[in-house]
Formats: C-alpha cells, sequence, structure tokens
C-alpha cells in the first residue's frame, strides 16, 4: 500500500513564510520598474510635444504661438487630437496627462499635466517681463531653455520650479520631466534647480542671456 505524505502544519508555515520574504523582495522592485515605465511613458509624450512643437514652427515661420495659448494650441492648429467635451480618457486627454499623476479630473475640465513655460505664452511684455525672442532660431543657448514642464491639473503655466503650479510625480515625486527649447527630454531633481547657478537658472526660467 503507497503511503501519501502529507505536510504538517510546520512545513506549510514555513513554506508560506518564504513566499512571503520572496513577495516582500520582489514587490519593491516590481514597483520600481513601474515607476520607470511610467516616467519612460511621460518622457515620450513630452518627445511627441516637441515633434508638434517643430511642425507648428516649421509652418508658421519658426514663431511661436501667441498670445494665451496653451499647449492647447497645438491641437487647435490641428497638429494633435481636437478637445471633445465630456469624452474621458480620450486620446485629446492621454496625450497631455502623465500616467504617474494621480489626480483625476474630469475630461469636461480640460486639465492638462503639461504646460508651456509662461513666457512662451505672451505675445507683449511689460511691468519688467523679459522680452522673449518670438524666433525659435534666434534664441542662444536652445539646449538651456524650457519650453513644457509638467504641472499639476490645471491651465496654470509654470512661472518657476518651486511655483505651485509645478508637479514632481517621479523618482519618488522628487523629480520631474522638461522639454527643453532643442527639444531633448530629461529628468531634473527639485535639487539641481535648489542648487543651479544663476546663470543656468536664468536661462532655464526666465530666458535672460
Amino acid at each position: 500500500m503507497r503511503c501519501k505524505y502529507r505536510f504538517t502544519l510546520i512545513e506549510l508555515l514555513v513554506v508560506i513564510a518564504i513566499i512571503a520574504v520572496l513577495a516582500s523582495m520582489l514587490l519593491p522592485a516590481l514597483g520600481k520598474a513601474r515607476d520607470r515605465a511610467m516616467q519612460t511613458s511621460c518622457m515620450n509624450k513630452l518627445k511627441n510635444i516637441g515633434a508638434f512643437y517643430v511642425m507648428y514652427l516649421d509652418d508658421w515661420d519658426d514663431t511661436f504661438p501667441g498670445g494665451d495659448y496653451g499647449i492647447n494650441v497645438l491641437a487647435s492648429a490641428g497638429y494633435m487630437s481636437q478637445y471633445k467635451p465630456g469624452v474621458a480618457n480620450s486620446q485629446y486627454y492621454r496625450q497631455y496627462w502623465c500616467d504617474q499623476e494621480q489626480t483625476t479630473t474630469a475630461a469636461g475640465s480640460a486639465s492638462f499635466n503639461y504646460s508651456p513655460m509662461y513666457w512662451l505664452r505672451r505675445d507683449r511684455y511689460q511691468d519688467g517681463y523679459p522680452a522673449l525672442y518670438r524666433k525659435v532660431s534666434v534664441v542662444g543657448h536652445a539646449s538651456e531653455r524650457l519650453v513644457i514642464c509638467e504641472v499639476s491639473p490645471s491651465y496654470g503655466s509654470p512661472t518657476d520650479y518651486h511655483g505651485d503650479k509645478i508637479r514632481y510625480r517621479h523618482d519618488g515625486m522628487r523629480s520631474s520631466n522638461y522639454l527643453w527649447l532643442d527639444w531633448h527630454v530629461d529628468m531634473r531633481a527639485r535639487s539641481f534647480w535648489q542648487t543651479a547657478t544663476w546663470q543656468v537658472y536664468q536661462r532655464a526660467w526666465y530666458y535672460l542671456p
């Protein structure tokens, strides 16, 4: 007669403990992999926005959109999917929404996770605001000039790294992705801006020489 082996309670507890230890080791790694995937997705969206800007500038004499337009000017001009009121999770919103963003906003409110620099949204400057060269080709140090930042879900455009509109979504909520005027995308930590030289800071955020 064949004897059937049965696990004892102690053996089952040992197996459960081993599984728990393995899970505790794997879950953080999986979480980091998920965060990296979301960061990469966010950077790819910014690269796509940069490509759309290049097409816009090519068609509009190398000149940024004037007036108070935000990033949605690219959709209005036909370079990105148009906004459809009340259509949640539409392609329009996926273009403008970082996967890492935890806040959900109804589609009808037209909120975005990416926004151009405040200085790029104005035709005229007064009250001490810096004059911006409207022609991209004549702006020096293009790789040091910010174009698009990650922002909290709103229409607001950022004016500085510590403004209430900037959103640090990546690297443990310490870093944010940026699109620059030479159309490269990279991630910068908040601490980078806090320790940056005055020249680097002024070129990036205020387009000064």
